[in-house]
């Protein structure tokens, strides 16, 4: 009896280390680069996108463009990840730490994408309509 509770504790007790080994992670793990137009500018723009189960980091930059005056560029702002499956990847962006010149803080990046496939995915900037592409590297 006793040994068939020791197997039962050791087997709770891997389940239990094994769901924590696994918790946070996530198919959409990784380093991503996205590409998309700047409509203010007309500029091509690359956004690093790098996520650790649902916490991610955001960085925008124009470029062959340097800066341009924005502070919105060149700056990594903090996102989380609303949704993460084998068919989309959502995301928010947080700009509101940053003070812009032209507005009281840098905008706030709502992003839903379809993916294509482990890799890739196309999408929107939900409020602007601004789509983009995205691809996971894993170099």
């Amino acid at each position: 009896m006793n040994n068939i509770k020791l197997f039962i504790k050791l087997g709770v007790i891997g389940l239990f280390s094994w769901t924590c080994a696994t918790y946070g992670q996530s198919s959409c793990d990784g380093f991503w680069v996205a590409n998309y137009k700047d409509l203010a500018k007309g500029w091509d723009t690359t956004a690093e996108l790098t996520i650790t189960g649902t916490e991610a980091k955001w960085k925008a930059t124009l470029g062959m463009h340097d800066r341009q005056g924005s502070p919105c560029r060149d700056h990594t702002f903090p996102a989380i990840v609303l949704l993460c499956s084998d068919d989309a990847l959502e995301f928010r962006v947080d700009g509101s730490e940053l003070a812009s010149p032209r507005a009281d803080h840098c905008p706030n990046w709502h992003v839903l994408l379809r993916r294509l496939d482990a890799d890739h995915a196309e999408g929107l900037f939900v409020k602007q309509q601004i789509p983009l592409t995205i691809v996971r590297r894993h170099d």
